[in-house]
């Protein structure tokens, strides 16, 4: 993409602007189209005020189908819609933001007579009743993988301090959808952990070099004796005690992982460390191995949930529908890359490594013994366990090491 194109804001009729963009010259897009029947901004042919909603989520797969087509091919787009009620009475959308000495009556209804929208007998004769949910955020959604695209989630945008509702016999609406689409789900790139390396061929993986493309792992199965707890040889490593990690990683499209905060007690296990009292499927065996262990394994928190409580916020200018900035970060923070390549334009991946946790073992009697001495192969982690096992490698806080490189020698600019 050219200069010209970025850190400006371009202004027009988003059709006209999309089709003036190159071809897969973006990674990621957050976007939220006017929701149907709500907002009535004053524009001719304005998105929103369909007489249908068929008609409305056509021309939202039109400008979709434009997006994928400037979406790269490891690109993501986020997605916030709101719903409708399919009368009158109920055509209100859920609070977002409104403009500064606007109430929130007018910023959120469209006076009764302005448009033909909310003509109940036209939601009738397109099988809504009155009082009704119309769907469009599922309806959208499922128009979308019909066009192609990969719905990898959706998530929930609570609002604790949404806007109030008069109604008496349903219960107040306190979120809005937010989907997350991808254009690839099959590997695009894959990344070697070990090496830095980038590549968007598929490497060989545990049927490469040893030390460069895998390493050992201890079983987990049989937890590196060769034998499960009936005697019985495993099948996963055929009694070697030990399997093969790759240090390759496919990547269908572009995203970091988010996390939150780990910011209560572990009650429901009874603490943060496992227990020799604590049981587990029933095993004697396997309780015993993990008395002791950490139960927050990741430093860096537990992977990112999808319903974030998020405040609605209020906006100076004019516009009645802003998003909180605190719903854009996590969507861009997953979605664009710190840097990508000049050249080819692929993105740096952040590597991370894996710190281990020397108190994992607690009473086993596998502490401080060597992989021989357990009927092991003797390859276990290289240089990590310097011959001996160290109870239970943990990922405990994975550090980043670096960024993966697609070998290009033509420098990064930012993604």
């Amino acid at each position: 993409m050219g200069s010209e194109w970025i850190n400006k804001i371009h202004h027009g009729h988003v059709l006209d602007v999309l089709k003036k963009m190159p071809d897969e010259s973006v990674h990621c897009v957050v976007t939220s189209p006017p929701y149907w029947g709500l907002r009535d901004y004053g524009m001719d042919g304005q998105i929103g005020l369909e007489p249908t909603f068929d008609l409305y989520l056509e021309r939202l797969i039109q400008i979709f189908t434009e997006i994928k087509r400037v979406l790269k091919k490891d690109g993501t787009c986020w997605v916030n819609i709101g719903d409708s009620y399919s009368n009158y009475k109920d055509c209100k959308s859920i609070g977002q933001t409104i403009a500064k000495n606007t109430s929130r009556e007018n910023a959120h209804y469209i006076e009764k007579g302005k448009s033909v929208t909310r003509n109940s007998r036209m939601l009738k004769k397109m099988g809504l009743p009155d009082k009704s949910l119309c769907c469009i955020p599922f309806r959208f959604a499922i128009r979308m993988i019909d066009s192609g695209w990969i719905l990898r989630n959706t998530i929930i945008w609570h609002k604790p301090n949404c806007m109030p509702s008069s109604v008496g016999d349903r219960f107040t609406v306190d979120f809005e959808y937010l989907f997350f689409f991808s254009k690839s789900n099959t590997a695009l790139y894959w990344t070697n952990e070990k090496t830095m390396k980038l590549v968007d061929k598929q490497p060989l993986g545990i049927h490469g070099k040893e030390g460069e493309d895998w390493e050992w792992i201890e079983c987990p199965n049989c937890e590196s004796k060769g034998m499960t707890a009936n005697g019985k040889m495993c099948k996963r490593c055929k009694g070697k005690g030990g399997i093969r990690r790759s240090f390759w990683t496919g990547h269908d499209y572009y995203f970091e992982q988010q996390f939150d905060q780990y910011n209560k007690p572990l009650n429901r296990w009874g603490g943060d460390r496992t227990r020799d009292t604590d049981y587990s499927k029933g095993d004697d065996f396997a309780v015993k191995e993990r008395a002791g262990r950490e139960r927050r394994p990741d430093g860096r928190g537990r992977n990112k949930r999808t319903v974030w409580s998020i405040n609605v916020s209020r906006y100076p200018g004019t516009h009645f529908a802003v998003f909180p900035e605190e719903l854009l970060v996590a969507p861009i923070n997953a979605g664009c890359p710190e840097y990508i390549c000049k050249k080819c334009g692929k993105p740096r991946e952040k590597v991370y490594e894996y710190a281990e946790d020397e108190n994992w073992g607690g009473n086993s009697a596998r502490a401080g013994k060597t992989v021989e001495e357990m009927g092991g192969s003797g390859k276990w982690r290289g240089d990590r366990t310097v011959g001996r096992v160290k109870m239970g490698p943990m990922p405990r806080e994975r550090g980043t090491i670096g960024y993966t490189d697609c070998g290009c020698g033509t420098g990064f600019r930012p993604g």
